[in-house]
């Protein structure tokens, strides 16, 4: 039961007061992550889009063969008349035998006649995008990676200034329209501009679920909120559905319906009383407090928003959201947390799409690599709980150190199956600890940053780590320099290392409302060491 006059110092205070993380949290977290499969089905889906089902040539050989041979050409071979017949019959069998489908070039420009693998059905095959017309999958790819870096800056903005819930249900159901919109593309141009559009509004999305949840957690849960496994899981659903369909458009189809019935029961639940309170939001609020309350059975008949009316927020700073991520007490911070997760997304990107280091199916395939990424899932909660943020994000970085120059060592030492086995391992245990990361660094965007600017700081640092994402092919993927780029990220790594140890540690910190209560060189003041 709770008291009925309630004493708090800040809004967790609150939270606890409310029952802490409880039955209306999880209710919460689990309807608000699933935006993140939606979110993962349309931002991964070009590794099938992407996808060369195999083409093969209509054009009739047979006739060009024998046009060729005259009355003239068999006088001069000497070959009888009725032998030419024959002959042509064998090799119109031997062309018909060999003429499967291929995935290589050899003949793809002098062939008018195409035909793709009709058993497969991705937006190569729809437009015939490969060969000399591949670089148009390149530019959907990086339009929609584009997108999704413009999506998670201005989704600061947006959270910050229209509230969390307002800005992400109105761009999950922009999401939903576009998906289905999306099936009925006539060409490669609109399906380009689509997906751009649907990069944007997935970084938007995936940016102001991760502030909306975290605003309703107390502190040792909320290292939990970017690891929920609902996005891996999403992954394996979209590889499981390009395998069972093998078509583009019902993805597409799919992940718009998906979306809509994801969308509906987040209507239910109240804004941020975070963003509320800051912004003098009474009605809404005790609106928020009454529906926490009664699911997690609590008494809220106190003077609760009395007490709320006492706690005087400073006035805000008279500039710029952004800007305000600049200022003396921020800047440090938003600094080291950029750069770390501007160096994690080159890593993560560049290995993501890495169904080609494993042989067979590359549907089979997908569904291992996501799978594998799990084990951050899993860790993620018991490790930066147990041993802080920072050492996680410091010991976390030596291991990935380590692992890509194992990775070298193999590649260059080893031949045959120890090679392609060993560096597989290394890359996989890279790439986990690389989401491992990302988890972390998340967690202490959302507990360094005042509610008054959380959301515009969580989406320029996943801007920061977007621009790594798009740049990592002309960093990492080069064959030619391989060796060489490969030192560069394991520099880029240390270095991010040695920066976290400058960062301050924020486990079992309460969440800070304004910028005058953030103290960045420690923010163990505010420590507290509540079991939930």
């Amino acid at each position: 039961m709770m008291n009925s006059d309630p004493k708090f110092q800040n809004t967790d205070d609150l939270i606890r007061l409310l029952g802490g993380c409880n039955f209306f949290q999880c209710l919460l977290t689990t309807s608000v992550s699933l935006t993140y499969m939606t979110s993962s089905f349309t931002s991964m889906f070009m590794t099938f889009g992407m996808y060369n089902p195999g083409w093969k040539c209509l054009d009739n050989s047979t006739i060009r063969i024998t046009s060729s041979i005259s009355a003239e050409n068999t006088t001069l071979l000497h070959i009888p008349t009725d032998d030419i017949h024959e002959q042509v019959e064998d090799i119109r069998t031997n062309i018909t035998d060999r003429n499967e489908f291929v995935t290589t070039c050899d003949g793809y420009e002098e062939c008018k006649h195409v035909q793709f693998n009709q058993n497969e059905s991705t937006i190569v095959s729809e437009w015939g995008l490969i060969c000399g017309h591949f670089w148009k999958v390149s530019t959907i790819t990086s339009l929609q990676m584009a997108g999704i870096t413009i999506g998670h800056f201005i989704s600061g903005y947006l959270g910050d200034t229209f509230g969390r819930k307002l800005t992400l249900v109105s761009n999950l159901a922009i999401q939903a329209t576009l998906n289905l919109i999306s099936v009925a593309s006539v060409s490669w141009e609109m399906f380009a501009v689509l997906k751009f559009f649907s990069g944007v509004v997935c970084g938007i999305i995936f940016s102001a679920s991760i502030v909306y949840m975290t605003e309703f957690i107390t502190p040792k849960w909320r290292v939990i909120i970017p690891s929920l496994p609902t996005w891996v899981v999403g992954c394996i659903l979209l590889s499981i559905a390009a395998m069972a369909f093998k078509d583009w458009r019902y993805i597409h189809a799919i992940d718009g319906v998906l979306t809509f019935l994801i969308l509906i029961p987040l209507f239910i639940f109240p804004e941020s009383l975070r963003w509320l309170i800051i912004n003098n939001k009474k009605m809404k609020i005790d609106r928020g407090i009454k529906m926490m309350a009664k699911l997690n059975k609590v008494d809220a008949s106190g003077n609760v928003l009395t007490c709320l009316s006492d706690q005087r927020m400073p006035k805000p700073l008279n500039m710029n959201l952004f800007f305000q991520l600049f200022t003396k007490n921020m800047r440090k911070n938003t600094f080291i947390l950029s750069y770390v997760t501007f160096v994690v997304d080159i890593l993560y990107m560049s290995t993501s799409f890495g169904a080609v280091l494993l042989p067979g199916n590359v549907y089979l395939n997908n569904i291992i690599i996501y799978t594998t990424g799990l084990f951050a899932n899993v860790t993620a909660y018991l490790v930066p709980n147990k041993f802080g943020r920072k050492k996680t994000g410091i010991f976390n970085n030596l291991i990935k150190a380590a692992s890509l120059s194992l990775y070298l060592a193999f590649d260059a030492f080893t031949r045959g199956t120890v090679r392609e086995i060993g560096t597989l391992v290394f890359i996989i245990i890279a790439r986990n600890c690389c989401s491992l990361d990302w988890f972390v660094m998340l967690t202490c965007t959302n507990e360094m940053f005042p509610t008054k600017i959380r959301a515009t700081a969580l989406g320029w640092v996943m801007f920061v780590g977007g621009v790594g994402s798009i740049i990592s092919p002309f960093i990492v993927m080069n064959d030619d320099v391989m060796f060489v780029s490969y030192i560069i990220m394991v520099a880029l790594i240390l270095t991010s290392s040695v920066l976290c140890h400058f960062l301050p540690e924020t486990l079992g910190t309460d969440l800070t409302d304004t910028i005058s209560s953030v103290n960045v060189n420690n923010l163990d003041h505010n420590h507290v060491e509540h079991g939930i």
